[in-house]
């Protein structure tokens, strides 16, 4: 019994050495990660008043976007933001579902009455980038 167990025991050590000690294979990605997560904080953000906020999410979320689709998400969120109260604070202690559910209460709907996909990715991506 013992022998199986220093089997198994030497097999996860020879796993744990394969792999470089971590997932995604090794410590650089892990640097790497890092980098990108200190490059999305926006220094104050917890103090943003809510056309601050707007301006920031519309700028995420317009990214790719037609210009006439721009300026009109850009006016939706605006206007949520603003009938919410929704400050940096907010956006940071609720839920990010609950937020861009809020921020987006406003704006264009597809044909089965859902906020389109790409909007809804780029808005989610940013609020959880930002905690």
């Amino acid at each position: 019994m013992a022998s199986g167990a220093d089997d198994a025991t030497a097999a996860d050590d020879a796993d744990g050495e394969a792999d470089d000690g971590g997932v995604g294979g090794g410590g650089g990605d892990a640097a790497a990660a890092q980098e990108v997560g200190v490059e999305l904080a926006i220094p104050g953000f917890r103090f943003f008043a809510p056309a601050q906020v707007a301006e920031v999410v519309a700028r995420m979320a317009c990214v790719g976007m037609e210009r006439h689709r721009q300026e009109a998400l850009t006016r939706a969120i605006f206007l949520a933001a603003d009938q919410d109260d929704i400050t940096g604070q907010l956006v940071l202690d609720s839920p990010a579902e609950v937020v861009m559910d809020a921020l987006l209460s406003t704006s264009r709907r597809t044909c089965r009455g859902t906020i389109p996909l790409g909007t809804r990715v780029r808005v989610l991506r940013f609020l959880r980038a930002m905690r």
